[in-house]
């Protein structure tokens, strides 16, 4: 029995879709974690949600702008470093407004490492005509950075699975921040021993 094309295309386009969360969250929490250890302060949940949320920003707003026929490609709109700005300042302002400033730094260097991830698909890769528009979207619209050689001796994918393995360990390292809070929050709640 043969899978049928559309099948494919969605399986494919899962994995794509998983295989581009990893990437940012690990990237996000990986960054995070190594500035929390240079300044000494441990990561907190609420600090970790916040960064881990900032590094899918701009996958969660512009994604569903493209399917919904507003925007045609997918790294456009929230995806320039001209929108992260105005992002950023609203959640300083919403954040300064509800006492919760804390979120400001990690969610602005999620929201960061998003786009240094994409940046890096693109020029790591290699590709020729390199499409780095993005970032300055949409001052620029289409104007490829064309790249000859590749600028790794190993693929992108070989590199962000090593950036994937050692955020999840610092992660477990970090306490498994998040997980132990939720379950911590569970047992409480409903006064599981």
């Amino acid at each position: 029995m043969s899978v049928p094309e559309q099948s494919h295309t969605s399986m494919h386009s899962l994995a794509h879709i998983l295989w581009g969360t990893c990437k940012h969250l690990s990237a996000g929490y990986l960054v995070f974690s190594v500035l929390r250890r240079i300044s000494g302060d441990p990561p907190t949940a609420t600090a970790t949600a916040a960064v881990l949320f900032g590094s899918l920003a701009p996958d969660l707003l512009d994604k569903p702008l493209v399917a919904l026929g507003v925007l045609s490609y997918g790294r456009s709109m929230f995806h320039s470093l001209l929108a992260m700005g105005a992002v950023v300042g609203l959640v300083a302002v919403v954040g300064r407004t509800r006492g919760r400033t804390a979120v400001l730094y990690p969610f602005a260097l999620g929201y960061g490492s998003h786009l240094a991830v994409d940046y890096a698909d693109e020029v790591l890769g290699a590709y020729w005509g390199a499409d780095t528009a993005f970032l300055l979207w949409p001052v620029l619209v289409d104007y490829p950075l064309p790249v000859a050689v590749p600028l790794l001796p190993v693929d992108d994918g070989t590199l962000f699975g090593a950036g994937m393995l050692v955020a999840l360990a610092l992660w477990v390292s970090d306490g498994l921040v998040g997980l132990t809070d939720a379950v911590r929050y569970l047992r409480n709640r409903y006064d599981i021993g």
